[in-house]
């Protein structure tokens, strides 16, 4: 049983270790992170008109920063020192994701469930990680025009919006680890059926 067991683990680590040399499948992690930051912002806040709070937005970048991983690993991915650097930003992205991530869900359980709580967040009161400043560059995906917690309008199969992100994130997060990990494992040797000593003259 241990033997399948391992069998499996080395098979699934192999399988990875394939797919993250190829392209494609970082460029699919990209597609897939910048479509939720686009998808956020033309549903949740121009049709829905559910303004992002200055969490909300620090998501959104949290979330293009797991992009900018994928396609920098996508640049070069048969090398390894350039797609661990890919790796690493889309590790910070989604952790630092789900640590405002985090917050924001706490802020809003005590704007509902606390009487006259008053959030502290409000635009400028956080701001962009190494101090950037996409707001100014891109105002409609980064202005934080909303007050965290205000907006909970918004419920899918009975998880809000900010529970789901929760869920996003740890996603990404269990995906990056599982690719890590595959970094370092590794194939194993192809047994020799004719025994040792001989060679096969079969043509």
């Amino acid at each position: 049983m241990s033997k399948a067991i391992r069998q499996l683990i080395d098979d699934f680590f192999g399988t990875l270790k394939t797919f993250e040399n190829h392209r494609a499948i970082w460029l699919l992690g990209a597609a897939l992170a910048i479509s939720l930051e686009v998808f956020s912002v033309l549903w949740f806040q121009n049709h829905l008109g559910l303004w992002p709070c200055e969490y909300c937005v620090i998501i959104r970048f949290d979330v293009l920063m797991v992009a900018a991983g994928c396609l920098l690993a996508a640049a070069w991915p048969r090398a390894l020192p350039v797609r661990l650097a890919g790796l690493l930003v889309a590790f910070f992205g989604a952790i630092s994701g789900l640590v405002n991530t985090l917050k924001l869900e706490v802020i809003t359980l005590k704007s509902q469930y606390i009487p006259g709580y008053y959030s502290i967040c409000r635009p400028g009161s956080v701001g962009f990680p190494l101090g950037l400043k996409p707001d100014k560059l891109f105002p409609l995906h980064f202005q934080a025009l909303g007050i965290c917690g205000e907006n909970q309008q918004w419920y899918l199969l009975g998880l809000s919006m900010t529970q789901w992100l929760i869920v996003v994130f740890l996603v990404m997060l269990t995906c990056l680890t599982l690719t890590l990990a595959a970094l370092f494992v590794r194939r194993p040797a192809p047994k020799n059926f004719g025994g040792p000593g001989q060679i096969s003259t079969a043509h």
